[in-house]
């Protein structure tokens, strides 16, 4: 049998969610069946896993301590030798300008990505280790090869109030898009799109995605866009955009013709605006974040309207 009594960190938090972090081995059918045999109970009750646990809830495990210990694998942490821009950080949230060609998160085993970078980044740091029941994780992924900014939270409280605004879209977050030929007037993308084999989207049925985009300036046969997405959806500005005829340049998976000077997609998260009128986030209520991109893009960006 073990007790665990839940801290401040821990608590606000599913107890099926605790319970997979605390023993991150286990099946979630394990998990399940143990809750349902009475064998893990809150506060000395029967649980389903579905409550919120709250400071200085208590729970029991009426299992082996080698069973338990068992389904607790130990994390590592990768070292890397470099860092992406930090665009702002505080004791809650880290935001950062992902450079093209890094994946937000691992796709297989070994795979360099983002993720993993800040984990070992807040470990030098002392304010992340590998025995620690939360694990940080991105909460705004990129493309492999869209650029720009994204954030993570470094605590539960932080995490998931994050996350509840981009589920929310209380937060604003705006591209910049080298598409192909000449766009003159803003428009409105109202579509509906689903994954399909081969880590693409089709339009026409799934999930509604909504797009709006604004020409900023004609570069030889293309136009820079500024795109706000309204909805979240995987491929959502590349879908949309080649639909109206205007993939983005280098997109060859949306239509595109190979593009120099670019590896995969023109498109760049340029500018993040919260939204958090109350709540432990209150304080980046209204303000703005910017990552300005780089490369060939950031070339034309800066040398829009010369």
């Amino acid at each position: 049998m073990r007790l665990i009594a839940v801290d401040k960190d821990n608590a606000n938090q599913r107890l099926d969610k605790f319970l997979m972090r605390y023993m991150n081995a286990a099946p979630k059918s394990f998990i399940y069946k143990m809750l349902r045999k009475k064998n893990i109970k809150l506060n000395g009750k029967r649980a389903e896993g579905s409550e919120i646990l709250s400071e200085r809830d208590e729970l029991t495990l009426y299992l082996a301590d080698e069973t338990i210990d068992g389904f607790r694998s130990a994390r590592e942490v990768k070292r890397y030798d470099d860092m992406p821009e930090i665009i702002y950080e505080d004791e809650n949230v880290i935001i950062v300008s992902k450079p093209v060609g890094m994946l937000s998160q691992p796709e297989k085993k070994g795979d360099r990505n983002l993720n993993d970078l800040l984990l070992y980044y807040l470990s030098t740091k002392g304010e992340y280790e590998c025995s620690s029941l939360f694990k940080p994780g991105i909460v705004s992924r990129l493309d492999r090869n869209t650029s720009g900014i994204t954030l993570m939270g470094k605590n539960l409280a932080a995490q998931q109030e994050l996350s509840r605004a981009f589920r929310e879209h209380s937060v604003k977050k705006l591209y910049l898009a080298l598409a192909e030929g000449r766009i003159s007037s803003s428009g409105k993308l109202e579509l509906k799109q689903e994954k399909i084999q081969g880590n693409k989207v089709r339009l026409g049925s799934g999930k509604s995605a909504m797009t709006l985009y604004r020409p900023l300036a004609a570069v030889g046969d293309n136009t820079l866009l500024e795109v706000e997405i309204l909805t979240g959806r995987t491929h959502q500005i590349r879908a949309a955009l080649a639909s109206t005829g205007h993939p983005l340049v280098g997109d060859t998976k949306y239509g595109a013709k190979p593009a120099k000077g670019f590896k995969g997609q023109a498109l760049h998260a340029y500018s993040l605006t919260f939204a958090f009128p109350d709540g432990p986030l209150a304080y980046l209520d209204g303000k703005t974040f910017v990552s300005l991109p780089k490369g060939r893009l950031g070339g034309i960006f800066n040398n829009m309207g010369k």
